[in-house]
Order: structure tokens, then C-alpha cells, then sequence
């Protein structure tokens, strides 16, 4: 009963497979990403977190917990044609291909941060 799931791994994988063949440089401007030597610095939260070629890091080199590697990968993956105007904030229904996880993304980030400052 508490054999580890491979989803986790898998799901991992795949977006790095999908990373890889993407050229970020045209898109470092609408991401605001940096990106050295191949590798893609991502501004989240003020800390700079690093995709690499099998991981992504934080500043102190160590492997992230999933959930975060998934925002960030998706991040990357979801990355529209253009940069919003500055002063529009965006739906994440407005992402393209998020359709398939709105409903998991109202429920799992919306709904908390909504009940956490209900009433303020």
C-alpha cells in the first residue's frame, strides 16, 4: 500500500521533454526569464529558481517539491504569444492550454487565497 506513485516521475519527465525542445530566447521578454549558457533563471516570488537540463533548482541547489516544479514548468510551457499590457492582470483560464486544469486550479490556488482573505 505505500508503494510510491510513478505519476510524479512521469509527469516530470514529460515536461522536461517538452522544455527541451523549446526555444526560449524569443519568449525571454514576455516570460521575463533569463537565460545563460542554456539554462533558464525564472524569477518566482523575488527568488530566482533554475531550469536546467534534468532539474530545476533554488539558489541553494536543491531538488524542489513537485508542486512548485509544476508551476514552474507550466510557467514556461504556457507561455502566451505576447506580454499582457503591464497595468492587465491575467486569468489563468487565459493561459493557453490551461483549460484542462482550470477547474483544478480554482479549487487547489483560488479557493484558499479567496478564504484566507475573505472579509479584509
Amino acid at each position: 500500500m505505500n508503494e510510491k506513485s510513478h505519476v510524479f516521475e512521469e509527469t516530470y519527465t514529460e515536461y522536461l521533454k517538452q522544455i527541451a525542445v523549446i526555444n526560449f530566447e524569443p519568449l525571454a521578454d514576455v516570460l521575463r526569464i533569463t537565460i545563460e549558457k542554456g539554462k533558464i533563471t525564472i524569477p518566482f516570488f523575488e527568488k530566482p529558481y533554475l531550469v536546467a537540463d534534468k532539474s530545476i533548482t533554488n539558489s541553494s541547489d536543491k531538488q524542489l517539491l513537485f508542486g512548485v516544479c509544476v508551476v514552474l514548468y507550466k510557467y514556461l510551457l504556457l507561455c502566451p504569444d505576447a506580454a499582457p499590457p503591464e497595468d492587465d492582470l491575467v486569468a489563468y483560464r487565459d493561459f493557453k492550454d490551461a483549460g484542462p486544469l482550470t477547474v483544478f486550479f480554482a479549487n487547489s490556488v483560488e479557493k484558499p487565497i479567496a478564504e484566507h482573505f475573505a472579509g479584509r
